[in-house]
């Protein structure tokens, strides 16, 4: 009975050493209005970790009011239309675009991927290739990291 007791005591020490916490992961939300980002608009969430990172990253994508956690009455069509794209481990997101509050952006890009330098730079170059030569430069405006990726 005692080598059966102290075998189970070392199979749980054992289990319990050798198991990792969940990781947490980062949750990327976008949502683009209809005809693409440079017509119908774009708006994005991020929720890192915690209770239900899912529907955080899609409230703040959605602009869910906390007063009664509903989508607003005035709502744009790129807010309707948020869902989550990415889940991230270790990765970093960045998200570009160009335009300005006064002109609608001719340029949009975001990237996934293992640093945060890498992510930047990439979101920068799909934002200018499709914003083409002559416009507005593209710009980060969005970028983040889950876990250990930098």
């Amino acid at each position: 009975m005692r080598r059966i007791c102290l075998l189970n005591v070392i199979l749980a020490g054992g289990m319990i050493a050798w198991a990792q916490p969940s990781a947490a992961e980062g949750v990327l939300a976008v949502g683009i209005g209809p005809g693409g980002p440079t017509r119908g608009g774009w708006v994005y969430g991020w929720a890192y970790a915690g209770d239900n990172p899912q529907t955080r990253a899609l409230n703040t994508c959605r602009g869910i009011l906390k007063e009664n956690n509903k989508i607003p009455a005035n709502a744009g069509e790129a807010q309707k239309a948020c869902k989550i794209v990415a889940t991230l481990r270790d990765q970093c997101m960045a998200i570009s675009s160009n335009g300005n509050t006064n002109k609608a952006p001719t340029g949009f890009g975001w990237v996934i991927a293992m640093d945060s330098n890498t992510a930047q730079e990439q979101a920068l170059s799909m934002c200018e290739a499709m914003a083409g030569t002559g416009q507005a430069p593209c710009t980060i405006r969005a970028s983040e990291c889950d876990g250990s990726a930098k």
